[in-house]
């Protein structure tokens, strides 16, 4: 079994490749970063990581014959954009297209009785109003980018009015301050193959931040609506699906769908449901069995947010004694050696542009 995971510099590939490495013989790994970045991660993981485009394009003439774990959205529509559907596990183009757009996604939720905040879409502003506090979002993007709140939808227009993209901006009812719940998926053909919840405990910063806290949980209403919504779109691969729970209509409202690995993937793992292994295994045509993950298992991110967290006083030293280490996970570094875990870390550091987005966002 020869598997290529792509997107080595991210850290959802870091965790994915030290969960499945001491599982699978012969893993390849690849990235479209230059040959110098290239060459510290070849140096991290201990075997050479490969340029992306030629890699694929390699499958693609059929001179190299090996499966693909595409990571990253665009390293899906890579795979897309050059027909080699046959070398992993993915869904339609189409039903990709209308779980990465907003606005798609909140049509077709619509129409398949998923419940979902009001949204509208930039031509729809002045003809029609949106009462009490609103999030402007991009129709397309990646986590809390992009994503602003206001008191009201006066100022959100006026807002988007002022952007020089603003046709591909979103205005959404808010829903209110509950956590973010998720269902996170693997499906074959539109039949549910494994399935674990995870809700947000805590974000860095505290508001509209990245997820730095979350626990696993098996809320049947959850996975019954991410059936609702991924079944008539015949859904193959791996999604997580992110919900909200509404106090005025009583029930889970849909926030966003995320059509690939996700940051906390790791929790997969943990909380046993085994979807990695078994997305590998329906990648290389083997029959896999129903799993389901179990609740109360925790990941959390230190390095870095937990650290500013711990230093600021916002999270108690005893949130990370060694009898709360049982049930619980930290990205980029469980599953993972001290060594390479380390070096990944400094790996991440280096990368400036990606430090002053995060912490410095426009």
């Amino acid at each position: 079994m020869k598997l290529l995971i792509t997107s080595a510099e991210s850290r959802k590939c870091f965790d994915i490749f030290n969960i499945l490495n001491p599982k699978l013989k012969n893993i390849y790994l690849c990235s479209n970063l230059g040959i110098l970045k290239r060459s510290l991660l070849s140096l991290i993981y201990f075997r050479k990581v490969f340029k992306t485009d030629k890699i694929l394009q390699l499958i693609k003439t059929k001179e190299l014959d090996i499966k693909i774990f595409p990571v990253e959205e665009v390293d899906i529509e890579k795979v897309y954009s050059l027909d080699i559907h046959s070398a992993t596990l993915l869904a339609d183009e189409n039903a990709f297209n209308t779980m990465v757009n907003k606005k798609r996604l909140f049509e077709h939720a619509t129409q398949n009785n998923v419940p979902c905040p009001k949204t509208l879409e930039e031509s729809e502003l002045r003809s029609n109003f949106i009462s009490g506090s609103v999030v402007v979002k991009p129709a397309r993007g990646m986590g809390s980018e992009g994503v602003r709140f206001f008191d009201d939808y006066t100022d959100a227009t006026s807002y988007i009015n002022s952007l020089h993209d603003s046709a591909d901006m979103l205005v959404q009812e808010l829903i209110g301050k509950n956590n973010v719940i998720a269902g996170c998926f693997l499906f074959d053909g539109g039949n549910l193959v494994s399935f674990y919840g995870h809700e947000r405990l805590r974000t860095y910063p505290k508001t509209g931040g990245v997820t730095v806290c979350s626990v696993s949980h098996s809320d049947k209403r959850i996975m019954e609506l991410g059936q609702q919504l991924l079944e008539p779109l015949k859904w193959s691969g791996l999604v997580m699906v992110e919900f909200m729970w509404s106090d005025l209509i009583s029930d889970y409202q849909l926030i966003e769908v995320n059509p690939r690995a996700w940051g906390s993937i790791m929790l997969s793992e943990k909380c046993s449901s085994n979807m990695l292994m078994s997305y590998v295994d329906l990648i290389f045509g083997n029959s896999v069995e129903k799993s389901f993950g179990q609740e109360s298992s925790y990941i959390k991110w230190l390095v870095p947010y937990d650290i500013i967290n711990l230093c600021t006083g916002d999270v108690p030293i005893s949130d990370y004694t060694y009898k709360n280490s049982k049930d619980t996970c930290l990205i980029n570094i469980s599953y993972a050696n001290l060594l390479r875990s380390g070096l990944f870390h400094v790996f991440q550091f280096i990368q400036v542009s990606k430090i002053i987005k995060k912490f410095f966002p426009k």
